[in-house]
């Protein structure tokens, strides 16, 4: 009897443990997709920023990652849903833009 009383406490405990483990790492199907806006912009010689805007479609699924296709035409760095590029040399580039849960939304720049 005492042993059946403890393993009852124990598997108790156990899904305890996982519940409180695992609570932070649910998906989430609430987020349609990320839109990055501008999601084209040609860049002149008299530009070489611009300010890219990331917009989620459902939940918000923050933290946002930032990145770029080719390094070596630009840069991007961003806090949350805004982030800037810069041109380093011409040619054409791809901005993109995560979140937590593997949802990604894209923007092109076009730099002659």
């Amino acid at each position: 009897m005492k042993k059946t009383i403890l393993a009852m406490a124990a598997a108790g405990v156990g899904l305890w443990l996982c519940a409180a483990v695992f609570s932070g790492c649910e998906t989430t199907d609430d987020t349609a997709g990320i839109t990055v806006t501008p999601g084209y912009v040609e860049l002149t010689s008299e530009t070489n920023t611009v300010l890219f805007t990331a917009t989620v479609v459902g939940d918000l699924a923050l933290p946002l990652t930032w990145s770029v296709f080719d390094s070596s035409l630009g840069a991007v760095s961003g806090s949350g849903s805004n982030a800037v590029y810069v041109r380093s040399a011409s040619g054409d580039n791809m901005v993109y833009v995560e979140d937590q849960y593997g949802h990604k939304g894209e923007a092109s720049v076009h730099q002659p």
